[in-house]
């Protein structure tokens, strides 16, 4: 290795070696006086590209780029030394003097970093993969490119003073903005913009091909902002680390003073994905890095809906649309073919068509479909649909495990299952009570992959937990992940299925729980909640489940009690439904819940409501109905177009056109022709 570093580390190596007990001051003073009697080391210093950076075991050092291009990394270990921290400290001070002032990116870096996110085979290759399931290196099987036909829609989101407004003033509605994804980012990235939306539904796909399409742009255009998407699920530090780390990954270099330089002159575009997945200690860091950076830097931020994680202040929010009838006809079309249109009207009128309006639940439930239609044909009877979400996610990792994944290993796919779900659920276990977290170091998984086997009492238990843990990497739902420090972390390739696994433990947990347990650990932590509905819908003791929801709304949370309520199995839904019903509360306050309830149970209770006079009370049940989003519920919301009060049929109309539902269409066209319209 030559170069003014390497001419550096020599320098400080031999004054080490030749005074041990010299301190960190009278060694920078050495090394100062070397380069004041070498002009051409100074300039050289100046020039050298370099950042600082902190490996993966622990060392602290530079990376810099050798005159061969190649990259090196530099740091008091590699010399031998006896006290390696003080060479580091000499290195830090000389550097910090003599500090990387290449601040322009000049055009070869630029171009060299857009074409290595164009050529990105994960990014160029968006074609409604939602979540990778195959191993890198394994040819997947073949399948119809169909998602680039997949226009997912955003609609701007007004806030709550707004809708105050309309309701009062109903000759001032406006109609909220609907755009094609892409071009809504594009129109309020400049003034910064949350894009909120359920899981699976398209935040991360859309920003990564927003990344894909601006890199595109911006390598015909020496003006365009650099587009860079930072995932907040991995920060450690500082935002600019993160923008660092995607660079690096990039092939572009750049000491944290560049990237702060170019935030300044506003030449990026920020892409931060998953702000409610940010660690709990770094909200007031990316609070203060946005406030730093609003006027000059495009931003949008993803996030879940109704997430705990806030909005950073930003006020213009796009909401994720669900697929509409024709993008989920086209999309099955496009996967199953003509299957695709029997999947397609088993789905219309189905209590899971509501989640197949996600994209990614929507390409399970057709993985999950082509199976159950090959199998249904052999024993010659209809194909038939898993009744709820957590059964269709059932299906498909027992599918998944059984023939995706056909050529792992057998001794290790017998213990997929039971590990993935002790992963998932140490994954819902944090420092803080309330937080959760999204991946781990991978030497704790092995740890806690062991103590399972060990519980059972696997000869070698270590050895088996590390074959197992890379075979789930290699095959499975889990991939690795390399954070910012570079500690290497494993994680699940999406928060849904880790969800799903953490609601398959608890589901073997529940029956162990006390009342106690069940209010305090779990119903009372909002982490909880969505593994929690998964479970129920699980739950084959009718008497636990109803446990739970009993628990939930006479202990915990009224509005709580009232999702779990709808998230039994069908089975037991009219039953719970009706303790929401039987509560002692204002009228108002019970349609609300029922509502929340989004069962096809509470058209009974609320369908005859619609005959009171009162404005509000009307305008709440149709509210819940429109949230129940059911068949049923249209013939319902009809009548309330005839009503004789203008707002409650613009509601109704509302909520009707909101279905997406092509069988909305006519009784929309019919209502238009009545004179009172």
């Amino acid at each position: 290795m030559t170069g003014p570093i390497a001419q550096l580390c020599q320098l400080i190596a031999e004054k080490l070696r030749d005074e041990p007990e010299a301190s960190p001051a009278e060694l920078v003073a050495h090394v100062e006086g070397a380069i004041a009697a070498d002009a051409s080391l100074a300039t050289a210093l100046q020039a050298q590209q370099r950042m600082e950076q902190v490996n993966r075991d622990g060392a602290k050092g530079f990376q810099f780029v050798a005159e061969d291009g190649s990259t090196v990394f530099i740091e008091g270990t590699r010399y031998h030394l006896s006290d390696s921290e003080k060479f580091q400290a000499a290195l830090e001070a000389v550097l910090q003097r003599f500090s990387f002032s290449k601040m322009e990116l000049d055009a070869d870096d630029r171009r060299r970093y857009l074409q290595s996110i164009v050529n990105d085979e994960d990014l160029s290759e968006w074609q409604g993969c939602y979540t990778p399931t195959t191993l890198e290196g394994r040819k997947p099987p073949p399948k119809p490119k169909f998602s680039s036909r997949l226009k997912l829609r955003v609609e701007s989101v007004k806030p709550a003073e707004e809708y105050a407004s309309d309701a009062s003033n109903p000759d001032q509605r406006e109609q909220v903005e609907q755009l094609d994804v892409l071009e809504g980012l594009r129109k309020y990235a400049p003034d910064h913009v949350l894009l909120m939306g359920k899981p699976g539904s398209g935040k991360s796909t859309s920003l990564e091909w927003l990344l894909w399409n601006e890199a595109s742009s911006a390598l015909m255009s020496p003006t365009a902002k650099i587009p860079v998407l930072v995932k907040l699920r991995r920060c450690t530090s500082t935002i600019e680390t993160l923008i660092q780390d995607f660079f690096r990954r990039h092939q572009l270099f750049l000491s944290i003073s560049a990237i702060e330089h170019l935030l300044q002159q506003g030449k990026l575009l920020l892409l931060l994905d998953g702000l409610n997945e940010l660690p709990d200690a770094f909200r007031t860091e990316i609070a203060n890095f946005r406030e730093r950076n609003r006027k000059l830097t495009p931003m949008v931020v993803s996030t879940r809906e109704q997430s705990i994680g806030g909005t950073l202040g930003i006020t213009k929010t796009l909401k994720m649309l669900p697929l509409t009838e024709p993008q989920m006809q086209e999309f099955l079309r496009g996967y199953l073919g003509e299957e695709g249109d029997r999947l397609f009207q088993q789905l219309k009128g189905d209590r899971l068509r509501k989640f197949a309006e996600t994209p990614l639940l929507l390409w399970m439930l057709c993985r999950v479909f082509a199976e159950e239609y090959n199998r249904a044909e052999q024993e010659q009877r209809p194909p038939k649909l898993p009744d709820n979400l957590g059964l269709a996610f059932r299906e498909f990792t027992q599918l998944y495990d059984q023939k995706l994944q056909e050529d792992a290993p057998a001794e290790s796919k017998d213990q997929w299952s039971k590990l993935l779900r002790h992963l998932a659920f140490a994954l819902m276990q944090d420092k803080e009570v309330v937080e959760f977290r999204l991946s781990m170091p991978k030497e704790e998984a092995e740890n806690l992959l062991t103590d399972c086997l060990q519980q059972e009492g696997r000869a070698n238990a270590r050895g088996c937990a590390e074959q197992c843990l890379q075979d789930l990497l290699d095959y499975h739902l889990i991939q690795p992940v390399t954070q910012p420090n570079y500690e290497e972390h494993i994680e699940f390739r999406h928060q849904l299925i880790q969800e799903y696994y953490a609601a398959e433990y608890l589901l073997r947990l529940l029956p162990k729980l006390r009342d106690e347990q069940l209010k305090r650990d779990y119903l009372n932590l909002l982490k909880w909640t969505d593994p929690i509905a998964l479970m129920l819908a699980l739950v084959n003791d009718e008497a636990q489940s109803l446990r739970v929801v009993k628990l939930a709304i006479n202990d915990v949370d009224l509005i709580l009690g009232a999702r779990l309520a709808g998230d039994v199995k069908c089975n037991s839904q009219v039953l719970a439904v009706s303790y929401v019903n039987d509560l002692s509360v204002p009228l108002k306050l019970k349609i609300k819940l029922l509502g929340e309830t989004k069962s096809f149970a509470v058209i009974p209770f609320v369908s005859p409501l619609l005959e009171n006079n009162e404005a509000f009370t009307k305008n709440e049940i149709i509210k819940a109905l429109g949230k129940i989003n059911i068949p049923s519920s249209v013939g319902t919301l009809k009548k309330a177009l005839e009503d004789s009060d203008e707002d409650i049929r613009w509601i109704a109309a509302c909520e009707l056109a909101s279905f997406g539902d092509e069988s909305a269409i006519p009784i929309l066209q019919e209502a238009l022709c009545i004179e009172k319209w």
